[in-house]
């Protein structure tokens, strides 16, 4: 018998049991969605945790600012360069909010607009709908930049104008090149922060869902930032330290020198210090937490999938035990028998799979489910609907062969 007819068997008897048949579609294709669900979740707080780990090595702290002054100067801290030569013995790793306009053939573009020191860039890179992450930063004459999907309508390699602000005739201006896109359920580093709430990884890195903020939002490098401005000679746009900084202090400073750094920083106008080994603690225990909540709800997923298959497979299955008799009266092998079955509940396993996929992209780029979590498709949930599918389909053989094989074909034929 050749793979056609075979086929062509495979699909009339699905055609023989339609209800049972579509019963084990939708409760297969419900339980890859809610097993992808819980991917989705994972995977939107694990690498905000592994962002916020590769940046609070050794001792430190987390820092908040609005902004920062040199109280004995007043002068604004504008990057963390200026931080290192006021506390000696630190490195410093922040974000930025830039001094700046953009406009787009002249027409106005209202954004917020934020800029991060290489670290940050590295450490972690967010979702994105269409393009890349910053990267490396480049010299050259063009600053590149990420966007929020609902940034005019700007795609990947449109060009916009940042201008100084303010901004008087003649100053320079520097040429934009969109190089990504956001994903819309995305997180990004020091964003919309609430001083005191969450002091773990979720505190550094929160979601840019449009209904948490009022304009879209524009993201560069800030070491780019410079290396274009030195590159054209335009040295007008700016950028000033804002909301998170990273501050890494060598293992040789002392007691007495660290809290008087800790004194001038405050008056500086930081306004909460956490400290790396409370902040990776907190976050341990938050990751454990979420984790812990969401395994019983997969393992539950993954037990209904080979539950539901031992019930509807086994009396699908023994549905067709008779039709099996009768191929094997007229010459069919058993293993032809159980592969003719293979081939039917591949079928289906086939289309839960694309209809759980269909799911989730749609969920994932049309809405937003509730409680502040996400389902999107990416690759850890293609990769997990596919295993358990394919634990699914050779379950579904296995119950079919144990049937047909130790059974002659007068009794399978008494089956029905």
């Amino acid at each position: 018998m050749n793979e056609k007819v075979k086929w062509k068997l495979a699909f009339k008897n699905l055609e023989k049991q339609t209800k049972m048949n579509v019963l084990i579609f939708l409760q297969l294709a419900i339980l890859l969605l809610i097993c992808m669900s819980c991917v989705s979740v994972f995977f939107s707080t694990y690498p905000n945790f592994r962002g916020v780990e590769r940046l609070s090595q050794g001792d430190g702290e987390l820092l908040f600012a609005y902004g920062l002054i040199d109280s004995s100067t007043g002068e604004i801290i504008q990057d963390s360069r200026m931080l290192e030569e006021r506390l000696p013995g630190n490195h410093f790793i922040s974000s930025y909010s830039i001094w700046g306009s953009a406009r787009r053939e002249g027409k106005p573009l209202d954004f917020t607009m934020k800029g991060y020191d290489q670290e940050i860039i590295d450490a972690y890179a967010p979702r994105m709908q269409e393009g890349r992450w910053l990267g490396t930063p480049k010299e050259g004459e063009i600053l590149h930049a990420v966007v929020t999907s609902d940034a005019y309508g700007l795609k990947t390699g449109d060009r916009i104008q940042l201008y100084p602000e303010p901004y008087e005739e003649g100053m320079g201006v520097l040429e934009v090149e969109i190089q990504g896109v956001l994903s819309e359920n995305t997180y990004l580093p020091g964003y919309n922060i609430v001083v005191g709430e969450d002091t773990d990884f979720r505190w550094a890195y929160t979601s840019i869902r449009k209904e948490y903020r009022d304009l879209p939002i524009f993201v560069i490098s800030r070491q780019e930032l410079e290396m274009v401005k030195e590159y054209t000679g335009n040295p007008e746009t700016a950028a000033q330290i804002s909301d998170l900084v990273w501050r890494q202090e060598e293992p040789e400073m002392g007691d007495s020198q660290r809290k008087a750094q800790k004194d001038f920083m405050k008056l500086m106008g930081f306004e909460e210090m956490i400290d790396f080994p409370t902040l990776m603690d907190n976050s341990r225990r938050t990751l454990m937490e979420e984790n812990l909540q969401l395994l019983p709800v997969f393992l539950i997923a993954l037990f209904m999938v080979l539950l539901s298959e031992l019930s509807t497979g086994s009396i699908n299955a023994r549905l067709q035990m008779h039709r099996y008799g009768i191929y094997q009266l007229c010459g069919l092998r058993r293993a032809g028998c159980i592969g003719i079955h293979t081939r039917s509940s591949l079928f289906l396993a086939v289309l839960s799979l694309a209809a759980a996929w269909a799911a989730a992209w749609w969920m994932g780029n049309i809405t937003v489910t509730t409680g502040g979590t996400v389902m999107y498709l990416d690759t850890p949930q293609i990769f997990t609907s596919a295993t358990i599918s394919l634990v699914n389909l050779l379950f579904a053989s296995w119950i079919q062969g144990r049937m047909i094989r130790k059974k002659s074909v007068s009794e399978i034929l008494r089956y029905e």
